[in-house]
């Protein structure tokens, strides 16, 4: 059914909105991340942007969520807005989408990444969770 969320009523498609919102920002930081040369962290990038709308899906802070979940601390800190790689790949997935670009290019130049890799990543990972959420549906 639907449900109230940050103040707002949710309409019944919010769900499927939301997995792929995540599955995207889950592609994309992961795709940042083999980008920006870090493969040992590759996956957790990708937890990263997948649970990043946890507290929204569950109107919970994620502060809340936090200790019932099996992550690394890693994983919980960048959630919890901590500094770190993995935050820092998911603050530039934000502002992205956020269509920030200003933003986004500043966040992409300290972890090495250039500013034309962005749209090229985005689309892909546009295109996986599209494809992603048509297999789950």
């Amino acid at each position: 059914g639907s449900a109230l969320a940050c103040g707002h009523f949710i309409p019944e498609e919010k769900p499927d909105e939301l997995l792929r919102m995540s599955i995207t920002r889950a592609k994309f930081c992961e795709l940042l991340a083999e980008k920006a040369l870090q493969q040992g962290r590759v996956t957790d990038a990708f937890l990263v942007g997948m649970f990043s709308l946890l507290d929204v899906v569950l109107d919970t802070p994620m502060s809340g969520i936090m200790g019932s979940v099996p992550l690394s601390q890693n994983i919980k800190d960048a959630l919890l807005g901590e500094g770190g790689f993995e935050r820092q790949l998911l603050d530039l997935a934000i502002s992205y989408e956020r269509a920030d670009w200003a933003n986004a290019i500043s966040l992409a130049k300290p972890l090495g990444l250039d500013s034309e890799f962005l749209p090229t990543a985005y689309l892909e990972a546009l295109e996986w969770a599209s494809q992603s959420v048509d297999f789950i549906g």
